[in-house]
């Protein structure tokens, strides 16, 4: 399980997110707790692009297209939490 820190993309913790989207072979099905889907070819949309996430805990998921064709497409799991 990994639990991301930031708001939008301020504060996200993108080197470990990079990492872990192309260096770490064993990192497969993540849980993944973040307050957002995160956005295409970055950070959290990064990781979910690179298959290794097969759930994902957030509170809005609007903005990323490949989290979307994943969900819709049964590749990934998500649980809307709400904020606050």
């Amino acid at each position: 399980t990994v639990c991301v820190g930031g708001f939008g993309l301020g504060g996200t913790p993108e080197t470990l997110l990079e990492a872990l989207s192309e260096n770490v072979d064993e990192a497969e099905d993540l849980t993944v707790a973040a307050l957002t889907g995160g956005v295409s070819g970055r950070g959290l949309g990064k990781l979910i692009e690179s298959g290794k996430v097969k759930r994902l805990i957030a509170s809005y998921v609007g903005e990323n297209p490949t989290l979307e064709h994943k969900f819709l497409g049964g590749e990934l799991e998500v649980e809307l939490t709400p904020q606050g």
